[in-house]
């Protein structure tokens, strides 16, 4: 936990100093929220999380590096066809990776939706059937409003925290 935690931003506009303010008012009770957070399941990741350069360094992209910012990790991924990048980075980072919905542990406290727009109804299955805490979206949600609707209701309807 940092003594300080308004000294590990790089503050260039009021917004942002509202924003680390507000972090260090009530980081107390940001903790111990964050200390709650136990399964992050993401839906997919591909080639955009993780990527290997041809000097061997590697580079973590996206979703994966905000949630080590937070200390957060994630601990299951569902995901079809997952790349090379991303069957190494879940063998790296012992994450289970499955492509069998039946595999998945059900209790979610964050599910990460980074799947392609077009898949919005395996995210609507994850949401139905595993009632996560919180859901986060990436945009656009859907191209079709009907399913964009229909799944801000499923989260509505479950008083399920989201995020786009």
């Amino acid at each position: 936990e940092p003594e300080n935690i308004i000294e590990q931003f790089d503050i260039d506009t009021e917004l942002e100093l509202a924003i680390a303010n507000f972090l260090a008012e009530n980081k107390d009770s940001l903790f111990r929220w964050m200390e709650k957070i136990k399964n992050i399941c993401s839906l997919g990741f591909g080639s955009t999380v993780y990527d290997i350069q041809l000097d061997g360094r590697k580079q973590v992209f996206s979703h994966v590096e905000a949630l080590n910012l937070l200390n957060f990790k994630i601990s299951q991924v569902y995901d079809k066809y997952p790349s090379e990048n991303a069957l190494k980075f879940c063998s790296d980072n012992n994450i289970s990776l499955t492509d069998n919905i039946n595999k998945i542990h059900p209790d979610i406290d964050i599910l990460i939706v980074a799947l392609p727009t077009s898949e919005i109804e395996v995210a609507y299955e994850f949401v139905r059937r595993f009632n996560p805490r919180m859901v986060v979206l990436e945009k656009p949600v859907s191209y079709s409003s009907s399913k964009t609707i229909k799944m801000f209701k499923l989260l509505n309807s479950k008083k399920i925290s989201f995020y786009i």
